[in-house]
């Protein structure tokens, strides 16, 4: 899928073609998303899509691990308890079950990324303490943008 095409179809707002469209890429294509687009697309398909969007998280956890980017493993242990979350929700735990056994036989010497992947595969969510913009928000009521 080309890039444009995703990030048109949800400016558009067409996420019915969107969802078609992802549903029919194989999984490494959707890794070619940027993240800039890739999670807010995700996020509005998670409600009604939540399969197409579980797997946007899974391709962009999978760029983050690829590239060996340590310092965005915080964000992949997000995009996976998302992507956890919604294949729960569409009743796909053979999926989550998958993922996990790849995550673990391919990405075990990441010394960094593993005990945090370890703390969401055992449904303890992500690990990480909440940013000091997210603390406040959450005071004041706010939504934050992470």
């Amino acid at each position: 899928m080309k890039k444009a095409a995703a990030v048109t179809l949800h400016k558009l707002k067409k996420f019915e073609s969107l969802a078609a469209r992802l549903a029919a890429e194989k999984d490494k294509a959707l890794q070619s998303i940027f993240y800039g687009n890739a999670i807010p697309i995700a996020e509005a398909l998670s409600g009604k899509y939540p399969r197409q969007a579980a797997r946007i998280y899974v391709a962009q956890v999978f760029e983050i691990l690829d590239e060996k980017r340590a310092k965005a493993y915080y964000h992949a242990h997000d995009y996976l308890q998302n992507a956890k979350n919604l294949l729960e929700q569409c009743g796909d735990a053979a999926t989550w079950s998958a993922l996990v056994t790849s995550i673990r036989s391919e990405h075990r010497r990441k010394s960094s990324f593993m005990p945090g992947f370890e703390k969401v595969a055992a449904g303890d969510g992500p690990p990480r303490e909440p940013t000091f913009e997210e603390r406040i928000s959450k005071k004041l009521g706010r939504k934050t943008e992470v």
